[in-house]
């Protein structure tokens, strides 16, 4: 089911319509059944929402409060030292906590009133297409789950970590959040989705843009492996 190299793990549904969730072999988690499990619950609650309903709550655990810490403790340095101003004022604006994972919500009531974005939860990957086209309507799919504690500098996938603090605070300057925007011209929902207009040219273009923001790079969350930090510019998928 899982394929090397693949951004995402799958999901899919049981007989009795749970989410699972298809860790690859090389993945912290794969041999810890505790962990998978929290996975599927996870996915779970994000299959089972629709918009207009109130965004899952996810009761985070003391371990899954922690790598949150230590993640923001480690980043808040790296920022300090490789950020840009105008990234450092969105993260100022957006003031996350470092205490705790935030509920998506929470993030939401945060960020909306900066740029108009919200975040609205996924269970793991949404369509190009369909992603693409949610920023226009202002709308950031997230992931809720937390990565594996045996690597909590590291993820193999995106995770919440890599969802709000590492596009949160983007999403939360003005002018980056006007490109975000600007991705996907087709603002009406069947065009949105069934559009046929290449989805990697306009990435692209974000990418290219994206240094011109503010002028020099920005580390990317998902940048701490093995411990330390290697620093990625913000050209290099977030």
């Amino acid at each position: 089911m899982f394929e090397e190299g693949q951004l995402y793990s799958p999901v899919t549904h049981d007989e009795d319509g749970k989410a699972v969730v298809h860790l690859g072999e090389e993945h912290p988690g794969f041999n810890d059944p505790a962990y998978r499990e929290r996975r599927n619950e996870i996915a779970t609650a994000a299959t089972l929402w629709s918009p207009g309903r109130p965004i899952p709550q996810i009761a985070y655990t003391a371990v899954e409060d922690d790598i949150w810490r230590t993640v923001s403790r480690e980043l808040r340095t790296k920022h300090e030292t490789y950020a840009c101003r105008e990234f450092l004022a969105a993260k100022a604006a957006l003031s996350l906590p470092e205490d705790h994972v935030p509920q998506l919500d929470e993030v939401t009531e945060r960020l909306k009133p900066l740029t108009g974005f919200e975040y609205h939860p996924a269970a793991g990957l949404v369509p190009l297409r369909q992603f693409y086209g949610s920023l226009a309507d202002r709308v950031f799919h997230s992931t809720q789950y937390v990565r594996h504690p045996s690597e909590p500098l590291y993820t193999p996938e995106p995770d919440i970590v890599h969802e709000v603090i590492g596009h949160g605070n983007m999403l939360a300057s003005p002018r980056f959040a006007a490109n975000a925007f600007a991705a996907t011209p087709e603002r009406a929902a069947d065009r949105r989705v069934c559009t046929t207009t290449p989805v990697a040219p306009v990435a692209s273009a974000v990418r290219r843009m994206a240094p011109r923001l503010c002028g020099s790079s920005i580390p990317s969350s998902t940048t701490i492996k093995g411990g330390a930090l290697a620093p990625r510019t913000s050209s290099s998928r977030l």
